[in-house]
């Protein structure tokens, strides 16, 4: 779940904060920094990400707060298209690391983390119902999980 609210008909068993980033081809002149201010993007067009995906609030936002112009050549509502299209070097992009986790690891894409202070992470929770009896697969799965959210 992202950002879960504070309930006591959900349990919160692992969570992981979920920056975020620039999305940008390897080659690319911002893929070797190692973390980035929006400001220091605006040379390049971008393709962004609008709603009803959750990051589109918070990158209005900051494209909003710049006061800059923003080079927008595609806008998506697909976080595929939006990776397709940064591949295709059409442009950079703004999501979460996780959202590219595959292709960072075949080497296609790079995340370049954004610093602005007025940018906040999404958490990303593993929740279940406390009244609810877990069966011995879900309980061996949520440990599982468990231990993979540890590795975010």
């Amino acid at each position: 779940m992202l950002n879960p609210q504070t309930s006591r008909e959900l349990q919160v068993r692992a969570f992981a904060e979920m920056n975020m980033g620039i999305m940008v081809p390897t080659g690319h002149p911002l893929a070797s920094r190692s973390a980035v201010r929006f400001s220091q993007c605006l040379d390049y067009p971008f393709i962004l990400p609008s709603a009803p995906l959750m990051i589109s609030e918070p990158v209005e936002a900051l494209v909003n707060i710049s006061g800059n112009e923003v080079k927008e050549v595609a806008v998506s509502n697909n976080i595929h298209m939006i990776r397709t299209l940064i591949k295709e070097q059409m442009g950079i992009g703004i999501l979460c690391r996780l959202d590219i986790l595959d292709e960072i690891e075949s080497g296609q894409l790079a995340f370049v983390p954004l610093t602005d202070p007025q940018l906040k992470p999404f958490t990303l929770a593993l929740c279940v119902s406390p009244a609810r009896q877990l069966s011995l697969a879900a309980s061996m799965m949520l440990n599982q999980l468990e231990m993979l959210f540890s590795q975010l």
